[in-house]
């Protein structure tokens, strides 16, 4: 498929049926890869953050962005609660 036709096809409308979606479905490799990326970013930041009582503004915000992100996209991978998730 070219740009151009996928250019031309923006925003028009189509059935969800008809809808030809290709997922990627990860390995057991890469998933063990995620994890230990994952592990290794969140406990460096988490260390960093117990040992340094005081830090620059700028320094907390950017390692509080780190840690957001790896939970924020590690959530995408945990198994949903069943249930009202206030009431666990």
């Amino acid at each position: 498929m070219d740009d151009d036709s996928l250019l031309q096809d923006w925003g028009r409308s189509q059935s969800i049926a008809d809808l030809r979606c290709d997922w990627h479905i990860p390995s057991q490799a890469g998933l063990d890869e995620l994890q230990n990326v994952f592990s290794t970013l969140v406990l460096e930041e988490l260390e960093y953050l117990d040992t340094h009582q005081v830090m620059e503004r700028e320094n907390l915000e950017r390692r509080l962005r780190i840690l957001n992100e790896c939970i924020k996209g590690a959530s995408l991978y945990m198994p949903s609660i069943e249930g009202d998730p206030y009431h666990w």
